[in-house]
């Protein structure tokens, strides 16, 4: 079974502290926004979320729409 941390160069995993610095927003933003379903993270072995790049920059995408 692949690794949550497994960084694929076309698609890598960022943390949630990357994720809101390349949206614009805070991590809580983040964590809302998985609970209303707009974005997934994967989990590392310890719980900490990973996020899919290109998910980040479709929500992105969505927010400016």
């Amino acid at each position: 079974m692949p690794s949550t941390e497994r960084h694929d160069h076309d698609d890598p995993l960022i943390t949630s502290q990357e994720a809101a610095d390349l949206i614009g927003c805070v991590v809580k933003s983040l964590h809302r926004w998985e609970a209303e379903g707009l974005i997934t993270p994967n989990r590392t072995p310890g719980g900490h979320r990973r996020y899919r790049r290109s998910e980040v920059l479709a929500l992105i995408e969505r927010r400016s729409a």
